[in-house]
């Protein structure tokens, strides 16, 4: 007994799909993440990820330096020790993967960055940096626990994430053996609650989704720039409007 079994299909050119190379939701029903671009395309082009991390290039060469990265630091509100020691960790961690070649560097290249994402993490970014909406989605869909009288609805909950409901998620989601990636996306988040905590402690969606495109780096650089002026004695305020003379 035999039987035909390409009879009925397209042969050949016509077989292939032509959407293949098309950026894909992971399932059905699932929104596709956005579009790629090289980080000299502008910035309206980038991957969230590196529209994150090039808030941080303060100089705009497509390179974070160690220096770079103390200045952002500063700029968010770190006091000078703090900010050395950021600036140390997140560019020996991550400046050799972002690396065009093998030698070492402490100089984070925004055009690899998608290279520098580790395991153990939410999924929000994909392999190329892009954001991934759905699963962005799920983290609060998942994991925002403090529901109003247990509902499953999505419209009664506090669209916010705790401490604890993120601790939570890392240890539901973390990797065997990925001592490395669970370290990363404990402080990650560490410090983006240390930064930018709402009262109690949570995250909201729209804050969570602005350190992930970097937007709320500028809020924060604003926020701090302004208080900072606010603080300074009245003579600096009058120095500084005063007209100045030849």
């Amino acid at each position: 007994m035999s039987a035909e079994v390409t009879s009925e299909r397209r042969q050949g050119q016509e077989a292939v799909d032509a959407n293949v190379c098309v950026n894909r939701a992971p399932y059905d029903g699932m929104t596709a993440p956005e579009t790629r671009a090289g980080i000299g395309e502008g910035k309206e082009e980038m991957t969230a990820m590196q529209k994150h991390c090039a808030w941080f290039d303060r100089d705009g060469d497509g390179y974070v330096s160690p220096m770079d990265t103390y200045k952002s630091s500063r700029a968010l509100g770190f006091n000078p020790l703090t900010s050395s020691v950021i600036a140390f960790f997140i560019n020996v961690a991550l400046a050799p993967a972002s690396a065009d070649g093998w030698y070492p560097t402490v100089y984070v290249n925004l055009k690899n960055v998608h290279r520098c994402k580790h395991g153990s993490d939410t999924g929000v970014y994909d392999e190329t940096g892009r954001f991934v909406p759905a699963h962005f989605d799920a983290l609060f869909d998942r994991y925002d626990t403090d529901r109003q009288a247990f509902s499953c609805e999505r419209s009664r909950r506090d669209g916010k994430l705790s401490w604890k409901e993120f601790f939570h998620r890392a240890r539901a989601q973390r990797a065997t053996f990925d001592l490395y990636g669970q370290a990363a996306t404990l402080l990650e988040f560490g410090f983006t609650y240390w930064l930018a905590a709402e009262e109690g402690g949570k995250l909201s969606r729209e804050t969570l989704k602005g350190c992930y495109d970097g937007s709320l780096f500028e809020r924060i650089e604003a926020e701090v720039k302004a208080k900072r002026e606010a603080n300074k004695g009245w003579w600096y305020r009058w120095l500084k409007t005063s007209p100045k003379h030849d």
